[in-house]
């Protein structure tokens, strides 16, 4: 939902420069995609079922953090670094950004590590996971100061560093030297690529006079306008992570990070449909969709016929692909685990299946700014995924958690479309 939210920020800011660079974009974003599905296909392959449960666990717990750190704050301070073209009150917004992020890891970032130590996370991660966390985070928000002030090359010289330098390093590495083919290389030259990407976020911040920022007493009223804006988008994100990821912590409560390995790889597989439909379809089509939704209303209905039509066909020619392909993949893994749960991908596929389609009613939504109905149907479908995952995963393991997720995208599903009927003439 975040980079939903982003795009439509900018919407009105797009222009014959920026759209040069949409097909660069597409390609940060969808090799970026490639490379985390290959490397977890080699993790999956060449680590122990065991250890990759516990890449899962770190990974989503990253996910997780991240957008708990963040607090949503961005999507405010964004839309207010827009607004303002002057250099001194955008230094003020990003001032008051670095405030709250800082109050953030001061409060919560200590809650979210003791929370997770011990019972998901052991001592010899725990120590990288802190450090991922608030590198991630930074890194991230690098990205999108850069994009809120249109300089594009450079947050995708970002991205590049956090997503896309490391892990060819890291798989080379492997291949040279089997001995560097643990979790805590990989997580060490993770570490070195949200640094790189930080360091480069930095360099041009001092260079284009964001940085430093200039210290003055807190605006209590612009911190309250922040927090209070950010809190229904915090909301439905934070329920829409847990929701995707809560079934590896579940499984490891009960069971083994062997189920955590399984479920993550099925997961991870399917999770990229709504990756590559944002990255192939969503950032393409939304800016005009929500430029043309308040200027031509036949415009915009041209707009959002052609991208409904194209996330359905993606999800069903992704769908098929998959169910081709997956047992081959399987097989080539090598890894009778992951073989005996198929009936568990099946049941996830049915679930990300009803994600993707529902897409469709979140975009009516989002357009014409019904984000409180996405927010009831995120909180609404966590909470059913929870309640479900506590009655089946003990008794039903991997299918209990699946049939949890599916159940929980039907929710999903019906509250989204239910509250985009009023905008469907």
């Amino acid at each position: 939902m975040n980079n939903l939210i982003l795009s439509k920020v900018f919407a009105d800011r797009y222009n014959g420069a920026f759209m040069g660079f949409a097909v660069f974009n597409v390609t940060v974003r969808v090799l970026s995609m490639a490379l985390a599905l290959f490397l977890n296909f080699y993790l999956a392959k060449f680590l122990s079922v065991g250890e990759y449960g516990v890449y899962g666990i770190i990974y989503s717990s990253v996910i997780i953090g991240v957008y708990l750190m963040g607090l949503d704050i961005y999507v405010i301070t964004t839309r207010e670094l827009c607004k303002f073209g002057e250099l001194r009150n955008q230094k003020q917004i990003v001032y008051h950004q670095m405030l709250l992020y800082l109050a953030s890891y001061v409060v919560l970032f200590p809650v979210y590590l003791i929370f997770l130590y011990g019972r998901f996370i052991t001592t010899n991660f725990i120590f990288f996971l802190a450090v991922l966390l608030i590198l991630e985070h930074l890194s991230q928000e690098c990205v999108r100061i850069c994009y809120a002030l249109r300089y594009i090359v450079i947050s995708n010289i970002i991205i590049f560093c956090r997503r896309i330098l490391w892990p060819p390093i890291f798989l080379l590495a492997a291949y040279i030297n089997k001995d560097l083919l643990t979790l805590e290389t990989l997580l060490t030259l993770w570490i070195v690529g949200d640094v790189t990407a930080l360091l480069i976020g930095i360099h041009y911040g001092f260079k284009i006079k964001l940085l430093p920022v200039t210290l003055c007493k807190p605006d209590i009223k612009l911190i309250g306008k922040i927090i209070r804006g950010a809190l229904v988008f915090l909301g439905a994100s934070i329920t829409l992570r847990i929701l995707i990821y809560s079934g590896n912590y579940f499984i490891k409560y009960y069971f083994t990070f062997k189920e955590v390995g399984v479920f993550n790889l099925f997961t991870s597989i399917l999770s990229s449909i709504d990756v590559f439909i944002y990255a192939s379809l969503v950032s393409i089509f939304l800016p005009k969709i929500i430029e043309s939704r308040h200027k031509n209303e036949v415009t915009y209905r041209r707009f959002f016929k052609k991208f409904s039509f194209g996330i359905l066909i993606l999800v069903a020619a992704a769908s098929i692909a998959l169910i081709i392909f997956i047992k081959p993949f399987l097989l080539f893994i090598g890894k009778p685990q992951f073989l005996s749960n198929l009936k568990t991908f099946y049941i996830l596929l049915a679930g990300f299946v009803l994600f993707g389609i529902s897409n469709v009613p979140h975009y009516i939504l989002y357009v014409n700014e019904a984000e409180k109905v996405i927010l009831y149907s995120s909180v609404a479908a966590c909470a059913v995924n929870m309640v479900l995952n506590c009655l089946f995963v003990r008794k039903y393991g991997l299918v209990g958690c699946a049939v949890a997720f599916l159940l929980s995208m039907v929710v999903l599903f019906i509250v989204k479309l239910w509250g985009s009927r009023a905008y469907i003439s």
